[in-house]
């Protein structure tokens, strides 16, 4: 069986992309085989050939890189203004009939680590569903929270007759062939060009997949967020609890790692993994330019891969 996993990715986040494929195959079952689909426009040659240098390191992946200019062209896709996405993540809109080899697949963000076998998820039987996820607990608190005024409110869970499945869909598992039984490519880039809809590409999924959508559980896409959740219900919020403890997959949402200067949860893991890719230089770079750093990138490199080093000892060899 090959488990199909899909990127989309311009080159800015092209480095945590990495982080996020390097965490992927350093905790996958080796038995399995794996193939990573990298969607783009504007991706360079060099950035290209790093990917594929660091992939080929394990002979159980493999990458691949699909440019979806051609099919993007003809729709004027903008994102809102109220978080930090690009175009890019509309592009897994296409994925049902860019990929009509595959039944199934995995689409991951790029701001996320993987803590454990992706394999086991994708063997997850979420049957006619079109879509699996994990709920948004933040946006589901947001909802519930009495009198919010704020920016961060989606009018699709408004809407729906059960807002507690509302998902996140920076980690989905895709039924691409159920998919293309229901709709076209061009149903859902219309939506996307003349929807308005708050949350993107989310929102879209939530509201046409509303009574198909198989909910995963929060460990499959931990939300590693700063934001309020109290006002969610109270048996999800203890599940987030539980996932906190030990997620399988996490998701840097509002917090992470290389745009904060105190360490959010779990930034050892993202140091841990982003320091083995061909990128680590340039994700120094790029905080020193924000001066969230001040060393050079070399001794830089050094400190963080010490400071991991450190936190796994305290943390797993205590005698």
């Amino acid at each position: 069986m090959l488990i199909p996993i899909i990127f989309a990715s311009d080159e800015n986040y092209a480095p945590y992309m990495a982080t996020a494929m390097q965490s992927v195959m350093e905790n996958a079952d080796k038995e399995q085989k794996y193939v990573f689909i990298v969607l783009y426009k504007n991706l360079s040659k060099e950035t290209l050939g790093k990917l594929k240098q660091q992939v080929c390191a394990y002979p159980y992946f493999s990458i691949e890189f699909a440019n979806v200019s051609k099919e993007l062209e003809n729709f004027s896709l903008k994102v809102a203004d109220i978080g930090s996405w690009t175009v890019e993540t509309y592009f897994r809109l296409i994925v049902p009939w860019f990929f009509k080899e595959y039944d199934k697949i995995i689409y991951m963000d790029c701001d996320m680590i993987c803590n454990s076998d992706i394999s086991c998820v994708y063997k997850i039987d979420i049957g006619n569903n079109l879509i699996a996820g994990a709920p948004d607990v933040p946006l589901i608190s947001i909802y519930n929270t009495p009198k919010y005024k704020g920016n961060f409110k989606s009018s699709v869970i408004e809407k729906m007759d059960k807002p507690e499945n509302y998902i996140n869909a920076g980690f989905i598992i895709m039924n691409i062939k159920e998919f293309r039984n229901k709709y076209t490519s061009d149903y859902l880039l219309n939506l996307a060009q003349n929807s308005g809809y708050k949350f993107n590409d989310q929102d879209i999924f939530n509201s046409i997949a509303e009574n198909s959508i198989f909910i995963l559980p929060q460990e499959f896409n931990f939300l590693n967020t700063d934001w309020d959740i109290s006002h969610a219900p109270e048996k999800m919020i203890e599940e987030y609890c539980k996932a906190k403890e030990n997620p399988k997959i996490i998701h840097y949402t509002t917090s992470k790692p290389w745009k904060r200067e105190l360490n959010p949860l779990y930034f050892h893991l993202f140091w841990k993994y982003s320091t083995r890719t061909p990128f680590i230089d340039s994700i120094i770079s790029d905080m020193m330019k924000n001066k969230l750093i001040g060393q050079q990138p070399k001794r830089t490199r050094e400190i963080l891969v010490n400071s991991v080093f450190s936190f796994v000892k305290r943390k797993f060899l205590r005698s």
